[in-house]
């Protein structure tokens, strides 16, 4: 941002001083693991421990256990790794830590608190060098950026740890502008390309704040000192184009596996539509949304946005009211200063100022497109003129990235008024500022919630799977009611013994997988899965509750089908029904009046029917899933793979009775297939409903079969 003062130097007192403040720093963010004694891992048995699961997959990758696009769950999809978040740049601080022989568990957490020691130590450097700010502003800087509410409230996150590079990133940039060395340009292009390939998200964010940034960088330089900005930009265009072309090789490096590995799961899935992105979109509001849990302000912001309607898993988010205060009045106190010193003829303002202007006003731009006034959002824009924005599914995750510019703004105003007057009072309320902000950082949310040696002992409880057991699906989890739990303990699991499992837990699933309930269902969806995809033999199952192995045996389930059904049977479809053991694959969890479809194909399979005794008759009472987008939902009724009647279900309608007759020589034996094909399922996610992920077409009520001669 500024030239550094020639023969700058900083004294040993200085780097004592700044160590001191990381060291408590990440002492307060990791004293629940200190004061444990390394037993209390920092997040939560979420995604804390999906990415656990993934740094170990580039551990096995390492030993030649693994391919580096297949990790060993959800199988037996391929290219699995580009569902979710690949968290390379973290394996270089892992994998040594394994390799020493410690645990997944102690690994992880060291590696968490190395790379908060790298954003702490970056951002200092940055502050102290780019902006050329004193020591103590600069620790400030730091420190709030490394404590803030955000940071501790995103420690359960382990994937928004790209952020900690960003400075490093604007360190590399000064640096190239300052020695106009092409190499220096060379690491950024190498550094940006491998936070890409580890997350996409934070570098999508950081190429729209550069997008805010250029055009307010010159507006204010041009407003504040044309002449220089003139001279500094004839400078940049004569070295520029072949720096660039230099550096650019350094990143395409990076780009050949980041295509390898989220190409192939992009064309099967494609963008995410706009009205799924629009559901996680925070209100404007929201920036003051800092938790239930914030030591200062949770109890009384708590109540006022406990009956807002806030995206799922998304609240909690904002930044703390004083420190946006501060950020704001600054940003605005320096554009009043620009506009009057430049209405008024006087002299450039000083460097911090600018700064401040710049780094604010991109902040509060960027900000500003990522939430929504009602039902309009600026996001708008951004998903439909930038391709790679129908990817990005939480827009409000920049607030991750916008705490490090309000850090930095909070930083620049703390050494402005520390250097425009020396009279006692400034100090003495820069001093107050300080100590309040620093207060209103103060979290009491328990962020450590994973046990090592809980864990350790749960999963030491199972012996190697049977020879035969190339693959494994997991039953009776320990924690029903939260099933993601269960499906990463089938992840970890996999991973611990070197075996593959059908269950998983990540951004994206693979076409035909749904199995993320253990409901009632879950073992006639997984029998459905295992024959669709032809992996029935050398299946196993893992009960999570005896630590025993079970060879799924036989070339069909026991449970693929229902009770056999004579004359005539009544299937309801309510929570207290008897369809699930009819249901092979495609139902949800029952409701109240019945149960939705939730994909393309929804099949029941029905034992008893036989071709001697004539036709078979089907009433069915159901609704489709319609909304005024999408009014209409055609169901194709099939027997054995053979069409029976198509049943058009409308917005306005009732649970009307429809009916389907199927002749005699379509029918089974052993085991008859009715199969219901929905033309265009759609979830509440993408109409704006709900935040429901699930892709619903049809609402079963009530079937009844009746077959007579």
């Amino acid at each position: 941002m500024n030239e550094p003062k020639p023969g700058a130097h900083y004294p040993w007192r200085e780097g004592i001083f700044a160590s001191l403040a990381g060291c408590l720093a990440l002492a307060y963010l990791f004293h629940r693991y200190l004061l444990s004694g390394g037993d209390a891992i920092t997040g939560d048995l979420g995604d804390s421990r999906l990415c656990m699961v993934l740094l170990e997959h580039w551990w096995a990758v390492c030993q030649g256990l693994a391919s580096p696009r297949n990790p060993n769950f959800l199988a037996p999809a391929r290219d699995v790794l580009g569902y979710s978040t690949t968290l390379f740049l973290c394996a270089p601080v892992y994998l040594p830590l394994r390799l020493l022989h410690f645990d997944t568990y102690t690994s992880y957490q060291l590696t968490l608190v190395a790379l908060r020691a790298v954003g702490f130590a970056s951002a200092y450097l940055m502050l102290r060098r780019v902006f050329v700010l004193t020591a103590s502003p600069s620790v400030f800087g730091a420190v709030l950026f490394t404590v803030a509410n955000i940071s501790v409230r995103s420690l359960g996150h382990p994937q928004l740890l790209n952020l900690m590079f960003t400075p490093v990133q604007t360190l590399l940039v000064w640096l190239y502008f300052v020695k106009r060395s092409r190499r220096t340009l060379a690491g950024l292009a190498f550094l940006t390309g491998a936070m890409l390939f580890t997350d996409v998200y934070e570098v999508f964010f950081e190429g729209l704040l550069v997008l805010a940034l250029i055009p307010v960088w010159v507006a204010v330089e041009w407003w504040a000192d044309r002449e220089s900005l003139t001279r500094r930009l004839r400078q940049s265009s004569r070295r520029g184009p072949s720096d660039l072309a230099f550096a650019a090789p350094f990143f395409l490096i990076w780009l050949l596996p980041f295509l390898a590995v989220y190409y192939p799961v992009f064309r099967q899935i494609g963008g995410r539509p706009y009205p799924e992105v629009f559901s996680y979109i925070r209100d404007w509001r929201e920036i003051l949304n800092v938790g239930p849990n914030n030591w200062l302000w949770g109890r009384s912001l708590g109540k006022w946005f406990q009956s807002w309607e806030s995206p799922v898993g998304e609240t909690g988010f904002g930044i703390t009211p004083i420190m946006a205060l501060v950020t704001l009045i600054a940003t605005l106190a320096s554009v009043g200063s620009l506009l009057v010193r430049r209405r008024l003829k006087l002299q450039p303002p000083d460097p911090r100022l600018r700064a401040i202007a710049v780094v604010g006003l991109a902040g509060v731009a960027l900000y500003l497109v990522t939430v929504h006034f009602g039902i309009h959002s600026l996001w708008w824009l951004v998903y439909h003129l930038i391709p790679a924005a129908t990817g990005v599914r939480v827009p409000g995750r920049v607030n991750a990235l916008l705490v490090l510019n309000a850090s930095v703004v909070c930083a620049l105003a703390l050494a402005w008024l520390l250097s425009m007057s020396p009279v006692h009072w400034v100090r003495w309320t820069a001093a107050v500022l300080v100590l309040f902000v620093m207060a209103e950082q103060v979290n009491l949310e328990s962020t450590s919630g994973i046990c090592r040696s809980s864990e350790l002992r749960y999963f030491a409880r199972f012996a190697p799977p049977p020879v035969a057991c190339r693959r494994f699906y997991v039953v009776n989890p320990r924690m029903p009611r939260f099933p993601f739990v269960g499906q990463i303990d089938g992840m970890v699991l996999a991973r611990r013994l070197n075996i593959a499992t059908i269950n998983g837990f990540t951004g994206e699933i693979p076409s035909g997988w749904d199995l993320y309930y253990f409901d009632d269902g879950y073992r006639n969806r997984v029998a459905a899965y295992l024959l669709a995809n032809n992996i029935w033999s050398g299946t196993c199952i893992a009960d999570m509750q005896s630590a025993l192995w079970t060879p799924v045996r036989g070339s069909e389930p026991v449970f693929s089908a229902g009770d056999a059904v004579s004359g005539q049977a009544e299937i309801s479809f309510a929570a207290n029904g008897n369809a699930v053991p009819f249901e092979a694959s495609g139902w949800s969890s029952s409701g109240s009046l019945g149960t939705w479809t939730n994909a393309s194909v929804a099949i029941l399979r029905v034992r008893g029917l036989s071709p001697d005794r004539g036709n078979l008759t089907i009433r069915a009472t159901a609704l489709g899933f319609c909304t005024k987008s999408h009014p209409e939902v055609n169901v194709t009724v099939l027997v054995n793979d053979r069409k029976v009647a198509v049943w058009p279900l409308r917005i306005n309608d009732s649970s009307a009775e429809r009916a389907a007759e199927a002749p005699a020589a379509y029918l089974g034996p052993p085991v008859t297939t009715i199969s219901f094909d929905i033309d265009d399922p759609r979830s509440p996610l993408e109409l704006g409903v709900s935040a429901d992920p699930r892709k619903l077409g049809m609402e079963m009520v009530k079937l009844t079969l009746t077959q007579q001669r």
